[in-house]
């Protein structure tokens, strides 16, 4: 019977996973990208707890992580919400999953020290820019969820509509959805 390797829960555990299967010490590493060994340990073992994200893409390209499983990890890291906001920018841009766009999205939307209005309103304005309909559903969604968990009426009944208009031009009078 064989053990399923359980996924790494965090960055550090991450980069030492792909580490040792790659079988590349430490010291390997450093003369790679050039960080000092002990900076790598720390990061390995969660010492440094935001550490660079230039640093991480560094270790990722040289490790080969997907840029998906690195920025997943690296957000649970705790930021501030311009600094998540800027991964959500990134991922609406390149090829990235719908899944992981909206965990990011859920992350900024929970960033502390920030007015969850404010948060709802930006990310209800950054929705224009995208062009995936599934992805634009699933961030309406999100915001109809957060707003009616935060009592944030006005944004509920907005997502509620934008939902609609994008149902209801999915339907065309072609499709096999008829009213008897």
């Amino acid at each position: 019977m064989s053990a399923v390797a359980a996924k790494p829960a965090t960055l550090g555990e991450l980069i030492q996973c792909y580490r040792q299967k790659r079988d590349i010490s430490l010291s390997k590493l450093q003369e790679l990208i050039g960080i000092d060994k002990s900076s790598l340990s720390r990061i390995e073992n969660g010492e440094i707890k935001r550490p660079d994200f230039q640093i991480i893409q560094s270790i990722a390209a040289v490790l080969g992580i997907p840029s998906d499983d690195i920025v997943e990890l690296y957000i649970e890291i705790g930021h501030k919400s311009d600094v998540i906001y800027s991964f959500l920018q990134k991922a609406l841009e390149a090829p990235s999953s719908a899944s992981l766009i909206t965990k990011i999205a859920t992350k900024f939307l929970e960033a502390p020290n920030e007015e969850s209005l404010d948060l709802v309103e930006k990310l209800y304005q950054t929705i224009n820019s995208v062009n995936d309909t599934y992805i634009k559903l699933s961030l309406y969604s999100l915001i109809i969820d957060y707003s009616r968990s935060h009592g944030i009426m006005p944004y509920t009944a907005k997502g509620l509509y934008q939902r609609y208009l994008i149902e209801r031009n999915e339907i065309s009078p072609n499709s096999a959805l008829h009213i008897i």
